[in-house]
């Protein structure tokens, strides 16, 4: 049963051969073009799942790394593009995405080490050497199904590279799902034993500080896990379970988010968003930072869940009220406090209850949702996201 239901995702996600063939021959023909462009100071070289074999069909984002025999330099670089209507990246290193058939990547690296990019080719040969191809196929599919796929700074879950680790660690897909369905509240993967066992007494606490601790096999001071928060680590493992007791195709592909259950737990409100013009991990952090403002100030409707569904950059609240009445009461001052009575007072019809002065006034929004549609007005919203509009409120 659980080789047949893996055997079918395969072949829903493996690039059959004649697509392999055709994808690497125009990958490997752009390469060739732009070597020869670059001249004997950098060489180009094949990165990523594309070099190691891991690629899943419709991937369209082929990373290749541009090899300086001295110091990479991003603007000599960005000479060299133009004509290939190249657009630049800022990073810790700046680099280049050029659109032909598919998107590719280019990353100005290194042989000397001084970036965690110059360490990529490297990740690259360690992989290969190891094997487990079809594997990590299946792993990356299973993480993208549970939503914990990605180490960008809004989705804080796990790399491929991490994926790569693992599931060479354990020795294939269906060990891996097994050993994190065991995962303890803090975990170490130390694939090449580097600590015996004390990572956590050894390394720097800075990087074992989280769920999940992956000696890097190739750096051995980092901690490539070291972007996965708690929430997608016990993501991960629920997801590990659920495939050990029953397994099936449907873990492997990510299911639309079920809004009218959600409208069942509570009073539903859901935003559509449109991204800023910026590098995709930037424009989405942004909106991570929209929905934490707006998070913040409707608490008292009392959130009981929200979350940003990213297949749709939709943001959505589940809160316990639905509505609020039109008149609310506000405390005010001691009543010895003259001077502050006297402020708090004014334009305001007050009466003094239990030594403190007491008002009561119009409510600006009664629901959740007039209160967000006030807020969306927010210059600290309209600087985050392009456009956002509120839905319809459930009842």
């Amino acid at each position: 049963m659980t080789k047949a239901v893996l055997q079918e995702v395969l072949d829903l996600i493996k690039p059959d051969d004649k697509l392999e063939k055709a994808t690497m021959e125009h990958v490997e023909a752009f390469i060739t073009r732009l070597n020869k462009i670059l001249g004997a100071k950098a060489k180009v070289k094949l990165g990523g799942s594309f070099a190691k074999g891991t690629w899943l069909k419709g991937d369209h984002d082929v990373d290749l790394f541009v090899v300086f025999k001295g110091k990479a330099d991003s603007d000599w670089l960005e000479k060299k593009l133009k004509g290939w209507k190249a657009r630049r990246v800022h990073g810790s290193r700046d680099y280049f995405h050029i659109k032909d058939k598919v998107t590719f990547e280019l990353v100005p690296v290194q042989q000397k080490h001084v970036n965690i990019t110059d360490y990529s080719l490297g990740h690259v040969a360690w992989v290969n050497k190891k094997g487990n191809k079809d594997d990590i196929r299946l792993a990356k599919r299973f993480c993208k199904a549970a939503g914990v796929y990605g180490a960008e700074s809004y989705l804080h879950g796990i790399s491929g590279h991490v994926l790569d680790i693992l599931v060479i660690h354990y020795k294939g897909f269906t060990k891996f799902v097994k050993a994190i369905s065991s995962w303890k509240p803090q975990t170490v993967v130390d694939v090449n034993n580097t600590y015996k066992g004390k990572a956590l007494q050894v390394m720097n606490t800075s990087k074992t500080f989280g769920p999940l601790v992956v000696v890097d096999p190739l750096q051995k001071t980092r901690n490539a896990a070291a972007a996965l928060n708690q929430e997608n680590y016990d993501k991960l493992v629920k997801h590990c379970k659920a495939y050990g007791k029953k397994p099936n195709t449907k873990l492997f592909t990510a299911q639309p988010l079920d809004y009218a259950k959600l409208a069942k737990q509570g009073c539903l409100v859901t935003l559509n968003a449109k991204l800023k013009r910026d590098k995709p991990d930037v424009a989405r952090t942004k909106l991570v930072k929209a929905f934490e403002y707006l998070h913040k100030r409707t608490k008292e409707y009392g959130i009981k869940q929200a979350g940003i569904d990213w297949m749709t950059d939709t943001v959505w609240f589940v809160y316990k009220e639905k509505s609020k009445p039109t008149i609310e009461v506000i405390g005010g001052p001691p009543v010895k406090m003259e001077k502050h009575v006297k402020a708090f007072s004014k334009g305001r019809k007050t009466f003094v209850k239990a030594g403190r002065v007491w008002a009561k006034q119009k409510r600006t929004h009664t629901t959740p949702g007039q209160a967000i549609k006030q807020l969306l007005k927010d210059k600290y919203i309209k600087e985050r996201v392009s456009t956002i509009t509120c839905g319809k409120q459930s009842s």
